[in-house]
């Protein structure tokens, strides 16, 4: 059986950051990245790739993986050593056989060009 180990280690730590709710300039509710919600996440996994989207740019993909039921939402950003990510979809909880939450990944995107 072959399984995830989420083990700390030197990389560099990732941080999970949440807009605050905010006023925008016509008084309607926003959010702010001013002064995100920060939580260090210092047990993850990353998994790298490359992809092409629909109008050609090249785009850098990673599938951040956290152990249990990861508090992490579809518009939130990650930030990991100095590179910052933003959650691309829903993060799924993947269940284990007795449907305990075994990890949650989130697809990352991060867009160059």
């Amino acid at each position: 059986m072959v399984g995830l180990i989420f083990t700390r280690n030197v990389r560099p730590t990732c941080v999970r950051l949440r807009a605050q709710p905010s006023v925008d300039g016509y008084g309607d509710p926003s959010l702010s990245w001013d002064a995100p919600e920060e939580l260090a996440l210092p047990r993850y996994l990353i998994k790298h790739g490359l992809a092409e989207d629909d109008r050609t740019r090249a785009t850098s993909e990673v599938t951040l993986l956290l152990p249990g039921a990861a508090d992490i939402l579809y518009q939130d950003r990650v930030r990991i050593g100095d590179v910052v990510w933003q959650v691309d979809g829903r993060p799924e909880v993947h269940l284990d056989r007795l449907g305990r939450a075994r990890y949650t990944s989130a697809d990352l995107k991060l867009v160059s060009g």
